[in-house]
């Protein structure tokens, strides 16, 4: 075998084996699924499920059945929220402003789930290594001293960033995916 060839092997395999490793590793997008904000977070879904990464939301989590998955369950919610949270590798979390005719607590839900991985990172329950949290541009600094401080505390630790448009964001998570697997596997 010649070494072109050689080295054309060696990097296939690796392609194959990172590949498969980005298909093992849960990748859990957490947002509001608020009118046309569930949309924005299934097109972020699909973006990273068509680069190889295996992306969830909550809702993929959700075994109901027709009528009854349809409902409007609080409960529910909760439990896949902390399925997500616990079956997730990565952890992505988009925070977005209130539009006009939104509820004010939009975010609420997302912050929640924010500080519940934090407090079983805290509890050595649960790795808060790989977390990355976006928000719409003009949102810290507004959201409340609790989350902007957890935030400010894990600023070492997290990736934050900003983003006007939701696809703003869709390549930084691709390739924050793409560090954390190369981290999580010492690839």
């Amino acid at each position: 075998m010649s070494l072109s060839e050689e080295s054309v092997s060696y990097y296939s395999e690796r392609k194959t084996q990172f590949d498969r490793l980005k298909k093992e590793t849960s990748v859990g997008i957490f947002g509001s699924f608020y009118g046309s904000r569930k949309r924005d977070l299934l097109s972020l879904k699909k973006f990273l499920l068509l680069a190889g990464y295996n992306a969830r939301i909550s809702e993929d989590l959700d075994t109901r059945t027709g009528t009854v998955r349809g409902k409007p369950d609080p409960v529910r919610d909760r439990i896949v929220s902390d399925e997500l949270i616990t079956k997730s590798d990565i952890h992505l979390f988009i925070l977005v402003r209130a539009k006009e005719g939104e509820p004010d607590n939009l975010i609420q839900s997302v912050s929640m789930e924010i500080e519940h991985l934090h407090t079983l990172g805290e509890c050595g329950q649960k790795s808060e290594k790989y977390v990355a949290v976006y928000a719409e541009t003009g949102l810290l600094g507004t959201m409340g001293g609790v989350c902007e401080g957890l935030l400010a505390i894990k600023e070492d630790d997290w990736v934050v960033g900003e983003f006007e448009d939701i696809q703003d964001i869709f390549r930084p998570a691709r390739q924050f995916c793409l560090n954390c697997i190369q981290d999580i596997y010492q690839y």
